[in-house]
């Protein structure tokens, strides 16, 4: 690719890296809209691993791939797509200004192809890639352009990638949000200095990094993006979030469901995919309820320090701690933190003298977790890490960052939970932790994305990953990215390969069944009806009974297939495939009329010659149909037995099966 070119637009600098053989020309657009990031917000903490988004960090991380050896950028290079990053100017304001700024931004590039084809380009729709809350931001674009088209046009976009993109929110921990609102709670301070006092001091107050912190957590993007927000430090005002079950849902929801939407509403001509860094099996982020996720301790706040040190055996200490949420339906303590000074009075002669600590706290905050709230650390999903992610500095990356630190957990926790990834409505403690596999999922509410892929259990030399960093790219789910993104929109309903796994690590499949009646009678009325074990949005189905001369009806399409006998036959069998993205077959067995004839051999094991008995097992043994029989010294299942009458004696004995529709039986001797 060519060396980008830089275009800045109201709200954002547009880098253009333009595809081969377009000279300067967009033809191909693929639109990266950048994840949240608090550079141009908390400029006190971008040493801490905080520096600004641009394409040229991008493009390393879509490289070299973890779990594999697929190379996005040259396969997109290869293909002639044409890059285009939007670097937000305001990252951190609310989602819907930034979405206007992509909105104006798109237009540019729907420009920018008019302007090729004037040349003799054949140009083709966009597709947009949003990362993280970039993906909500360009959700929210597309849906108003689609909505407004007089405003900025149509979209003319064919697809939006939303990679580990929380659209049911990222959850910011509580215990950290808390934790860092008591640094901006004004210090007693009254004894010490009654005119420093006046100005109500809290330890942000002169503190560059701590002030940047409780910012961050102000800002509208921040607010907007956390399952929970923590607005006090003791846990008395803690919110859901509304502005993703309000205005974003009201935007982006074109379904009937919405009440915004009328037989006018225009519908997207693009598709929604999603990919998530958290398990498809469901499995957690193996952090621990209740984890201490941060500490502080014997903290020397120096702009206190001459007051105290001017008085003599006064020390100054800051003590704290925040914590991960307690199991579903507990109540734990999740931050604390206490600034105080401590005199010590010395009694005696030292060395030998006694001391005795005297403490006055400047300050003591505590919050408790609200009640039934879904420990959301312990999830799966893509996840960060406080202490690998803190750099330089004893800080998170996202969203909330902390200086009064000592100690960090170094583990993962959950950031965006799988089913927030993948457009989940709805999710209760039973299913947060669902499966989400080859197309299917086990949470009654499906994604609401027309295809999906989250992260396969990956094993190296020590330990089993299930969970990935957030906004990782591994060879997987990169390929899988460019599958969709080279999709012809014709053929939408082509299996992606890389989404339909034989060895997943787990299966959904496995227990599932055709459910219907297993016999058929010619007297019955009316017809049986079989159902689907995998129903969801977009899934398609191919019934088929076969002979189909013995079925009424022998084939169908839908969650659903209705027949009934047509003809005397022993036995049938219904087909069905469902395509949910990847294909499934299962197979019903069918008895039609009364139960064929049954057949059995003689078992030697179960014969007993001492106490003349004789075993047989039923080699055609049905499950669903009732056996019985006179003459016999036992049934069960499969396994009947019979008592001979002696060496030169014979023993009459029957056996019957029965179903709805009859009886078959068969009579035989035992010598």
């Amino acid at each position: 690719m060519k060396l980008p070119g830089s275009v800045l637009t109201p709200g954002a600098l547009v880098t253009v890296m333009y595809g081969k053989g377009h000279g300067r020309h967009v033809v191909k657009p693929l639109i990266l809209v950048e994840q949240y990031n608090i550079a141009g917000a908390a400029p006190n903490l971008v040493e801490c691993n905080n520096a600004n988004n641009t394409v040229e960090r991008l493009l390393p991380n879509i490289t070299s791939q973890v779990q594999g050896a697929f190379d996005f950028n040259e396969s997109l290079e290869a293909a002639g797509y044409d890059l285009i990053y939007i670097d937000f100017e305001r990252n951190l304001a609310s989602i819907a200004y930034n979405a206007q700024v992509v909105e104006y931004i798109i237009q540019q590039v729907n420009a920018w192809k008019s302007t090729a084809q004037t040349q003799g380009y054949t140009t083709d729709q966009n597709v947009v890639l949003g990362m993280s809350m970039g993906g909500l931001i360009g959700r929210y674009a597309l849906a108003e352009m689609t909505r407004n088209p007089t405003r900025f046009g149509p979209p003319d976009t064919r697809l939006l990638v939303l990679h580990d993109s929380p659209q049911r929110g990222a959850y910011n921990p509580l215990g950290l949000q808390c934790f860092t609102r008591a640094t901006a709670v004004p210090l007693n301070i009254a004894l010490l200095s009654p005119s420093i006092a006046l100005l109500q001091p809290s330890l942000s107050s002169f503190n560059g990094k701590l002030s940047d912190a409780v910012n961050v957590l102000d800002q509208p993007a921040t607010q907007q993006l956390a399952i929970l927000n923590a607005f006090d430090s003791r846990g008395n005002n803690i919110q859901p979030n509304t502005f993703i079950n309000g205005v974003y849902k009201d935007m982006v929801d074109f379904t009937a469901a919405n009440p915004n939407n009328t037989s006018s509403t225009p519908q997207p001509t693009y598709q929604l995919v999603a990919t998530s860094d958290g398990s498809q099996c469901g499995i957690g982020s193996g952090a621990p309820l209740g984890v201490q996720l941060s500490s502080a301790d014997t903290y020397t706040v120096n702009w206190l320090a001459p007051i105290v040190n001017n008085l003599p055996g006064f020390t100054l200490g800051v003590r704290g701690a925040a914590y991960g949420l307690p199991a579903y339906g507990q109540q734990a303590l999740i931050s604390r933190m206490r600034v105080y000074i401590e005199y010590t009075i010395k009694i005696g002669f030292c060395p030998f003298c006694v001391k005795i600590p005297i403490r006055f706290n400047l300050l003591n905050e505590e919050a408790t977790s609200p009640p039934n709230t879904i420990p959301y650390e312990t999830l799966p999903g893509g996840f960060t890490n406080l202490a690998a992610e803190s750099g330089d500095c004893s800080e998170q990356k996202f969203p909330i960052s902390l200086v009064l630190t000592t100690g960090l957990y170094n583990g993962p926790i959950c950031f965006v939970p799988t089913y927030s990834a993948l457009d989940v409505e709805t999710v209760t403690p039973a299913t947060a932790a669902a499966q989400y596999v080859n197309g299917i999922t086990n949470n009654p509410s499906s994604p609401r994305v027309a295809r999906y892929i989250a992260q396969r259990p990956s094993s190296t030399t020590s330990t089993t990953e299930y969970n990935l960093n957030h906004l990782t790219y591994t060879a997987r789910n990169s390929e899988w990215i460019f599958n969709e993104i080279q999709r012809p929109f014709s053929t939408s309903s082509t299996p992606n390969p890389l989404a339909c796994e034989s060895a997943p690590g787990c299966d959904l499949t496995a227990s599932k069944t055709i459910t219907g009646p297993s016999t058929l009678c010619t007297a019955n009325t009316g017809p049986a009806t079989y159902t689907s074990p995998l129903q969801g949005p977009g899934y398609t189905y191919a019934w088929s009974a076969s002979p189909c001369s013995a079925f009424t009806v022998c084939s169908g399409t839908g969650p659903t297939f209705q027949t009934r006998e047509a003809a005397a036959s022993s036995t049938g069998t219904i087909t069905l495939t469902v395509n949910t993205g990847c294909e499934f077959s299962f197979n019903k067995r069918i008895v039609l009329g009364a139960p064929e004839p049954i057949n059995y051999v003689e078992e030697p094991t179960l014969s007993d010659p001492c106490n003349k008995i004789i075993g047989y097992v039923i080699t055609n043994y049905d499950p669903s149909l009732v056996y019985s029989g006179t003459g016999l010294a036992g049934i069960n299942r499969s396994l009947f037995r019979v008592k001979s009458g002696g060496s030169a004696q014979t023993k009459a004995f029957t056996v019957r099966a029965t179903n709805d529709c009859g009886t078959t039986s068969v009579s035989d001797v035992a010598y």
